[in-house]
């Protein structure tokens, strides 16, 4: 886990609607994050250059640079 993730889950999970939505993490890898919200209920994108290790239903992961997505512009 990255250490700047240990301040930003206390902070996401406060500020969540309890309701189901879609959330996006940009450069998800190295968090369990996404999955978490999954399970929870949220539709999850992630995108990373690297690959994602982890699954779920609720999560879709795009490979691809941030900056060059065409993915972005549909969300």
């Amino acid at each position: 886990m990255v250490i700047s993730r240990i301040f930003e889950y206390p902070l996401i999970f406060q500020n969540l609607d309890l309701e189901s939505g879609r959330m996006l993490d940009v450069g998800c890898c190295g968090s369990k994050l996404p999955i978490e919200l999954a399970s929870l209920g949220y539709e999850v994108y992630g995108i990373d250059v690297n690959d994602y290790p982890l699954t779920h239903p609720n999560f879709i992961f795009i490979k691809q640079d941030v900056i060059n997505s065409t993915f972005l512009g549909s969300f």
